[in-house]
């Protein structure tokens, strides 16, 4: 070809190919864009609390193994007949006690995936939850076993094994426990039919999420719990906010909790009157917090906790 149709090719050729990476370009856009949109609309894990929602308390383990569950709780639409979301606050507090999900009623939630009885650990598993329910901390237990496996026969031993380790009679001290076996597709729902059966009195507040946000209260509820072994974290909170409200100081919530703190510990009988009082005539603390508390309280107090509680003064 001449000179001259060279030209003319390359006046054809050459726009075609900077308007494809134009559009390329274009493209790349809205696709980061969709993607900031989605992710800023559909994450589950930064939610504000949904009006009308339950609050619970859960685990840092139950929302990173569950995550999908923790998902799907939030959204509200798994039961016909109740569309109330479930929200959760992880908090480390669980550990202390050994369950995923606190619940209203003095009551709690295990999750265990049927793969981690299998084996040795399945010893760790059934003692674990033995010791839990040989005490009165909740009223009562749901295990729910998440069949990530096939169901044989050495899994069926496991679980039968466990539900006989923990078999009481309904007149005998100590926990209900109840067990549940269910898939991972089915989990969210049989969760959510747990808790939305029960009486709300008893979930958590926003005010309270704050609480357990604050390092200094953290620590001292922490202190709590291992020290009175029937005190659960809804119950304290509980027995927190009941004090919280009579107080007018208008101090901070780190100064509010530290003089409650140290009242337990210097005006010991007065407290244990003050529970008692409270056990009989509030019913948010009749139903949250364990009446052997006031109980416990006079003993544990008055045992030599010098180290301790200069730690937390």
């Amino acid at each position: 070809p001449s000179q001259e149709e060279k030209n003319v090719q390359k006046e054809v050729f050459n726009p075609e190919f900077r308007d494809l990476t134009l559009q390329r370009e274009n493209e790349n856009d809205l696709v980061e864009s969709s993607t900031e949109k989605l992710s800023a609309t559909f994450d589950p894990f930064q939610q504000k609390p949904t009006k009308n929602a339950v609050l619970l308390l859960c685990s840092e383990r139950f929302l990173e193994d569950f995550g999908h569950v923790v998902a799907d709780l939030a959204r509200g639409d798994l039961l016909a007949d109740n569309q109330t979301p479930i929200q959760f606050i992880d908090t480390a507090l669980m550990e202390k006690t050994g369950v995923d999900i606190e619940v209203p009623g003095r009551g709690a939630i295990i999750t265990i995936l049927a793969s981690s009885i299998i084996g040795s650990k399945s010893k760790t598993i059934l003692m674990k939850i033995t010791e839990m329910a040989a005490s009165s901390r909740y009223k009562w237990v749901e295990v729910v076993f998440c069949m990530d496996v096939e169901l044989d026969n050495i899994t069926s031993e496991n679980i039968t094994r466990l539900q006989n380790a923990v078999f009481r009679h309904d007149n005998l001290p100590g926990t209900i426990t109840r067990f549940k076996i269910t898939s991972r597709h089915s989990l969210s729902t049989t969760i959510a039919r747990t808790i939305l059966a029960l009486d709300p009195v008893g979930t958590i507040s926003g005010e309270m999420e704050q609480w357990l946000l604050d390092h200094a209260t953290k620590q001292r509820l922490e202190f709590l719990l291992i020290l009175i072994p029937n005190l659960t974290i809804v119950g304290a909170l509980y027995w927190l906010k009941l004090r919280m409200d009579e107080s007018n100081n208008p101090s901070s919530i780190t100064e509010k909790v530290s003089l409650w703190f140290r009242r337990i510990f210097t005006e010991t009988e007065k407290e244990v009157q003050h529970l008692k009082h409270a056990l009989c005539s509030n019913e948010i603390i009749r139903k949250t917090l364990n009446p052997s508390v006031a109980l416990q309280l006079p003993v544990v107090a008055t045992a030599e906790l010098g180290t301790a509680k200069s730690g937390f003064s």
